[in-house]
């Protein structure tokens, strides 16, 4: 079954052909959530498949299901990486048996 047809479906309120669109499309949805963070993260997943089931409904085009599938994938995946950017872990010490390179602040050739 095409994927505009279950679209289609999906809008006329048929909870197994959104399962059916899952089933279809959510290998390629972890995959591409796993190359652009570096890792698999179940919870950008189940954000983009969230925004799925509320936009299901407004959208216009069921032809164009799989790129508007990613235009919401590739959102998902840059909120992660601006939180992840917008709060980093800041490094007052150099851990056990490291050292600041010399120049740096902290090392002792700064000092």
């Amino acid at each position: 079954m095409s994927d505009a047809l279950l679209v289609v479906r999906c809008q006329l309120g048929e909870r197994p052909a959104f399962a059916e669109l899952v089933r279809a499309w959510h290998p390629a949805v972890e995959r591409y959530v796993g190359r652009m963070l570096g890792a698999p993260d179940d919870d950008v997943v189940q954000e983009i498949w969230l925004a799925v089931v509320r936009g299901l409904p407004r959208l216009r085009q069921p032809d164009r299901f799989a790129p508007w599938l990613f235009v919401i994938a590739r959102r998902a995946v840059m909120n992660r990486l601006r939180e992840a950017y917008a709060s980093p872990e800041p490094v007052d010490e150099p851990p056990p048996g490291a050292t600041w390179p010399s120049g740096w602040p902290g090392s002792s050739a700064a000092d």
